[in-house]
């Protein structure tokens, strides 16, 4: 499955001074997600769910590359990346 055009969007908004003030990972997604128009964040969380067999490490390979893509600069270790995935899906 391609990468939805949400992904880079989703990426673009990790940045530190956003991870300076959520309080959570789920804030971090939350905040991430604003502003995808509604039908770009259906199919981000649809392929993100297609991702569900991936282990943490190769899930965190997929996020990071898609982050230096957009330009960000937080990236996920393999104990946290499953976090926010599953944080963004649920948002």
């Amino acid at each position: 499955m391609k990468e939805p055009s949400g992904l880079i969007s989703l990426c673009r908004n990790l940045h530190q001074d956003v991870d300076l003030f959520a309080n959570s990972i789920g804030e971090l997604a939350a905040y991430c997600v604003d502003g995808i128009p509604k039908d770009d964040r259906a199919d981000l969380k649809a392929w993100l769910l297609s991702l569900g067999k991936l282990t943490n490490a190769e899930l965190k390979g997929v996020i990071n590359r898609a982050g230096k893509k957009a330009g960000a600069d937080i990236y996920f270790d393999t104990k946290h990346v499953r976090q926010f995935v599953d944080a963004v899906i649920m948002d």
